[in-house]
Parts: C-alpha cells; structure tokens; sequence
C-alpha cells in the first residue's frame, strides 16, 4: 500500500482547467517567532473556476531565492478535504493526502530512501485537510463573526491521523483602514492544546484574503520539529476580481 500511495503522491499535479478559469497570486513571509529573521517565502498561486478554487500551488523559497519545497492542492475531490502533496526538496520529506476508494489515504516519508507510511482514514463531514481549512472559515464566516465555535478534524499527515481542533473567533481589529477579523485554531483536548499550541489566522473582512498567519507551519526546520513562524501577506491576491471574489458564498 505504501508503494502505491508514495506512487500516486509523485504523480503530476493539477487538474485540467476550463477556459473560462483565472490564477490568482499572493506572496508570504515567514519570519521567526523567536527573532523575526526572515525564514522563506510562501508564493500561492490559486486557480478558480468562477467563485470555486479548484486548485492551489504554492512554492517555498529561502531568502536567497533558492526552492526550498513546493505544495500542491486538488480541490475536485472536495473543498473542505482536499487532496494534498507537499513536497520538501531538501531532505526529500514528503507528506500527502489523497482519496482511495472512498476514505482518505495519508502518507508520511520522512526523507529520501526512507520508507513511506500510510494511513487510511474514514470521512466525514468534518473532516478537513490543510487549505481546505482556509475554505471552511470562508464558507462560515457570518457564523464565526457571530461567536459560532466550529469543530473539525484536522488530518494531520505528519502524524497520520485526524487531529479534534475547534475554530472560534479570536477578535477584531483596523489597520491601515483595513477591518480585520482573526481566526483561533486550537486543540479541543486540553492535554493536546500544552503541546501543540494555537494557531490564529488573521483575514481581511472584505474580501477574506489572507493578512497573517502565527503560529506551527507546514514546513520542518533543519534542526527537526515544525517552524514556528509569523507569515504576513501584506498585498491582497493578484487577478481577483471583486465581483467574482465573494470567498463567503454558501455551499
């Protein structure tokens, strides 16, 4: 199973797009939180489909420009669980999500040469993978503005498993003549929430793009573990027009 799933992660991604399709573009920063030395950059370049995103690529440079790690993301097998492929080129680490025969496969290779493991998982409704937390949030905006506290289960490759998280507003705030609105990401279970602590996703109200993300990212640190980082998208996506970019649409 390992083979063929380490198979299927390697396979090209991307889905064939319509023409009727259009690319939109946002750059990160991911600064250290410990002493805000710059990290790598975070290039997304997200395909839509009139108001539906059907496919995400987003590539990793270090400050000197060299590619560091790329990631891509399938949204037609579901918006919310999407599939997943990331990619670290510089020890070959591999961490992937994708749907066989109707559960979610996760995959784990921690470097080159070294075996994949995998993992099956059952779906369900609140099952949620990586970017697909972006379009949940979206979707249920005006209830998580409200004080609404969702509760998912976030798969996790790296630990392959599905991991109980709640998403709650965290607050408000204007910067710049920007209204803001930050999101708080937590463990439900208390033991859980000592050793993996919050994350807070920070969006522009008006448009729901993306302004910060603090907290664990999805990349490894050469010294082992996660980094923890602050990302500032401090321009709103590229080739978005204000007309069909409404994230908040109902399902």
């Amino acid at each position: 199973m390992a083979v063929r799933a380490l198979a299927i992660c390697l396979l090209p991604a991307g889905p064939v797009l319509a023409a009727d399709t259009r690319v939109e573009r946002q750059t990160g920063y991911a600064r250290a939180s410990a002493d805000g030395a710059l990290l790598y950059t975070e290039t997304h370049e997200d395909r839509y489909s009139g108001a539906d995103r059907v496919h995400s690529r987003v590539t990793f440079q270090a400050p000197d420009g060299t590619l560091i790690a790329e990631k891509e993301v399938d949204f037609s097998a579901g918006r919310y669980a999407p599939e997943l492929t990331l990619s670290d080129h510089r020890s070959g680490r591999i961490e992937a999500a994708h749907h066989v025969d109707g559960r979610l496969q996760l995959l784990k290779r921690s470097r080159a040469g070294k075996p994949a493991r995998t993992a099956l998982l059952d779906p369900g409704p609140s099952l949620v993978v990586d970017a697909g937390l972006e379009e949940l949030i979206r979707a249920r905006w005006e209830a998580i503005r409200a004080d609404t506290v969702i509760e998912v289960n976030i798969a996790v490759p790296s630990y392959l498993r599905a991991i109980p998280f709640r998403v709650r507003r965290l607050g408000t705030a204007r910067v710049d003549g920007v209204a803001l609105t930050t999101v708080r990401l937590e463990p439900r279970s208390f033991v859980i929430r000592l050793l993996a602590p919050q994350i807070d996703i920070t969006f522009r109200d008006d448009d729901r793009s993306l302004y910060r993300y603090e907290g664990v990212t999805a990349l490894r640190a050469p010294a082992g573990g996660n980094y923890r980082a602050t990302v500032d998208f401090p321009q709103r996506p590229a080739g978005a027009p204000d007309a069909l970019r409404s994230p908040g649409q109902s399902e």
